[in-house]
């Protein structure tokens, strides 16, 4: 990948962006998202979503894609419950 999560946080460090600002952006583009399901536009949103993270990430000083592969590792030994109403599938505790 080009874009790093470094690279990312550096760009969003020259910017300004703060993490609490971020997280809002995030909410944004989550609402984006959900408008722009199912449309040409949809995989945008998501790289939207995966550049802030990253950013997010960067500038509180931790490794997004360990924590994800940390994370994964943990989800896959879960047991899962069937999907909800809304298609959520969650882990049971």
């Amino acid at each position: 990948m080009k874009w790093t999560q470094e690279a990312i946080g550096k760009f969003n460090e020259e910017i300004g962006a703060t993490p609490e600002g971020l997280i809002h952006h995030l909410e944004e583009e989550l609402m984006e998202l959900q408008q722009d399901a199912g449309t040409t536009l949809e995989i945008m949103e998501c790289a939207d979503m995966v550049i802030l993270l990253k950013g997010y990430a960067h500038l509180r000083g931790f490794d997004l894609d360990k924590a994800v592969d940390d994370k994964m590792d943990i989800n896959v030994e879960r047991e899962w419950q069937n999907p909800d109403n809304d298609g959520v599938v969650r882990h049971r505790k």
